[in-house]
């Protein structure tokens, strides 16, 4: 993973142990390698179709290989790559069900303020600024999300680090207990599909 000593002048690595990546000829910043996976964010530009990725490790090009891209993938960001959104209690504590992080998760209350994390949202204003770990842009239509079958307000919605966008949202007051459905609509996309956010109307501790 990027560590801080990775960031010179504020700025993301391009290259982590020397191994690189390119997007249709331009630089992605290394997030993450591992003998079997390298994790890159992508150049801020708009793509679209058809685009060519290369790889790069200690000077050894990979064959150029092509990935489809779009101008828009939005996406929640999950626990441990599970079912449950990845969402927090305004105190920053985890949120979901009591079994998912014995001791750190606990749901959400109806009313409640919540974030939630996601990706793949677009431009932002201010626009990304290309490279910096310091990211400040919002969007300026919020998508919808719906918890349980139920709009939620946003009052948040925007970058908070290279790649993340969070999202502030109350927790409908009409939304059962247990385990509910949660996706955002944005510019007529779809956030995918079967993410739960745990509710419980009952006192609980914090």
């Amino acid at each position: 993973m990027w560590q801080g000593t990775d960031f010179l002048n504020n700025q993301l690595p391009l290259a982590l142990d020397t191994v690189t990546a390119t997007v249709n000829g331009k630089s992605a910043y290394v997030e993450y390698i591992s003998p079997t996976q390298v994790n890159v964010l992508t150049p801020p530009d708009a793509m679209q179709g058809n685009v060519q990725v290369l790889m790069s490790s200690g000077g050894a090009n990979s064959a150029p290989f092509p990935v489809q891209a779009q101008a828009l993938t939005p996406a929640f960001f999950t626990f441990t790559g599970g079912t449950y959104v990845a969402a927090e209690h305004a105190n920053g504590a985890y949120l979901g069900p009591a079994s998912l992080f014995p001791g750190a998760t606990t749901p959400a209350r109806p009313g409640e303020i919540v974030a939630l994390f996601g990706s793949g949202f677009g431009q932002t204003v201010p626009a990304v600024v290309s490279g910096s770990i310091a990211q400040t842009g919002v969007l300026t239509t919020p998508p919808v999300i719906i918890i349980g079958g139920f709009s939620a307000t946003v009052t948040y919605a925007g970058l908070v680090v290279p790649g993340e966008f969070q999202f502030n949202v109350v927790v409908p007051s009409n939304v059962p207990d247990g385990d509910n459905t949660v996706t955002a609509v944005y510019n007529g996309l779809t956030t995918q599909t079967g993410l739960k956010l745990t509710v419980q109307s009952a006192a609980r501790p914090d």
